[in-house]
């Protein structure tokens, strides 16, 4: 009987051990497909994302200059930027985390003219030397972004949050509008830059005419908004000759 009681026991042992190892691989298994999949469709994500942007880039630099709207290049931007204001940017454990949330990706030099862009959500994006001229940008989420030497001549940027941007390297605000622009003290900007954008202006109950900037501006560049021309009304803002016209404050 003690025999069989221990051969019984050896079975049970062994199987607990091919079970075990099989399980282990099981398991193994599972996790390296799952990642292999995550990879893939992160991958798949991007690029598509990226045929997206091509295309409406392609339109945009049509000569008819016809072609006008959002055909899904904002939420293809807000795909690949998706992770740029995560907290673990810029320290030590950043290396990592890009493995697991890889879409921040860089979209300097991209020519995004004429596009419609409202409300974008592209904080702790590199957007620098981009050509944003004409485009609709109101409300977007600009704030920690980097937007060096960028062109947004003609653009609307009525509410747009640049607080702690970088807007640096000599970018073109003419004939921009930047009414209820949100700037703050970590915002990287010449107030020089400004004096060739407007703002617009409403009448009060009193009768009479304010202009429509934060209270909260930082002083340097409250006092250049508080200068800058009134934007033109029923007017073309990115007409060539309008554009060369535009006068700049001093």
């Amino acid at each position: 009987m003690g025999t069989v009681q221990r051969a019984i026991k050896f079975i049970r042992s062994d199987a607990s051990k091919h079970l075990a190892k099989v399980g282990t691989f099981t398991l193994a298994v599972t996790v390296v497909s799952y990642w292999v999949s995550f990879q893939d469709r992160a991958a798949s994500r991007q690029e598509s994302a990226w045929a997206t942007l091509r295309a409406a880039i392609v339109w945009t630099q049509q000569g008819d200059k016809k072609n006008w709207g959002n055909v899904g290049q904002l939420a293809a931007i807000e795909t690949l930027t998706r992770h740029c204001s995560a907290w673990w940017r810029g320290t030590f454990v950043q290396s990592t985390f890009e493995i697991i949330f890889p879409d921040c990706i860089d979209l300097n030099s991209l020519s995004l003219e004429r596009m419609e862009l409202g409300a974008l959500k592209g904080s702790g994006a590199n957007f620098s030397h981009s050509n944003l001229a004409c485009t609709n940008l109101a409300k977007a989420d600009l704030r920690n972004a980097t937007l060096d030497g960028s062109n947004f001549s003609g653009a609307y940027l009525g509410g747009t949050d640049f607080r702690g941007a970088s807007l640096e390297d000599y970018p073109d605000f003419n004939l921009t509008n930047v009414s209820w622009i949100q700037f703050d003290t970590g915002t990287k900007i010449d107030p020089d830059r400004l004096k060739c954008a407007c703002v617009d202006q409403n009448k009060g109950t009193d009768g009479r005419f304010y202009r429509q900037i934060q209270n909260s501006l930082p002083t340097r560049l409250s006092d250049v908004l508080n200068r800058v021309n009134i934007c033109p009304s029923n007017t073309n803002t990115c007409e060539p000759h309008v554009q060369k016209n535009w006068k700049c404050v001093e």
